[in-house]
């Protein structure tokens, strides 16, 4: 009897996208009312290999847990697929949260990294970051003045250290990817916590 056939990752589903749309336009973001900005596929190809190159420099590895808190923004999406590029699992939070219920699922996600979008939710949240033996850095989406948190790093940072790091070890990118299967663990979406603590939903 034959093993079925594994289904592809979404890394790789993006990525043959990339390929095929190339300079068509991927997303579109909104600026003022009148006025969108677009980014193509190629464009959004060489974003995500840069977070997630930049993930790999961190530490991250297959199957660690990558926190996003934060509105929706073009910047979440990129989050998300590069984490699902290198086998990792995205827990998203609510930005609606107190900081008591994003750090219980921070918790009880193992969360090893946290993204969170801006100051306001950063400061939400601090109070908790040292009760988080798990967590190693925290990475901000908004630029602003990180000196106080000693763990932190702005996104744009994890972008630069993963284009540093893809002209070094570009092909540990590539073969983490491509290990990547469909069936993985691809993330664990919190319940709302309206008659209890959330709870995680493990989805591959």
């Amino acid at each position: 009897m034959t093993e079925p056939a594994q289904s592809p990752s979404i890394g790789t589903l993006l990525f043959q996208a990339v390929e095929r749309w190339g300079p068509r336009i991927a997303m579109r973001r909104r600026r003022e009312p009148l006025q969108w900005s677009v980014l193509t596929w190629t464009e959004l190809g060489q974003q995500v290999r840069s977070v997630a190159a930049g993930l790999l420099s961190l530490g991250v590895q297959r199957g660690d847990r990558v926190a996003l808190l934060s509105a929706t923004r073009i910047e979440w999406s990129i989050l998300d697929y590069a984490v699902l590029a290198i086998g990792a699992v995205t827990v998203p939070v609510y930005h609606s949260s107190t900081g008591a219920q994003a750090a219980h699922v921070l918790r009880d996600s193992g969360a090893s990294i946290l993204v969170v979008e801006s100051r306001t939710l950063l400061e939400r949240l601090e109070e908790h970051l040292t009760d988080l033996p798990e967590l190693r850095r925290v990475v901000v989406v908004d630029v602003m003045d990180l000196r106080s948190l000693e763990r932190g790093l702005l996104l744009d940072e994890l972008m630069r250290d993963g284009r540093r790091y893809l002209r070094e070890r570009s092909a540990d990118l590539e073969t983490l990817g491509a290990s990547v299967q469909g069936s993985d663990l691809a993330t664990i979406v919190y319940t709302s916590g309206t008659t209890g603590q959330p709870k995680g939903v493990r989805l591959t």
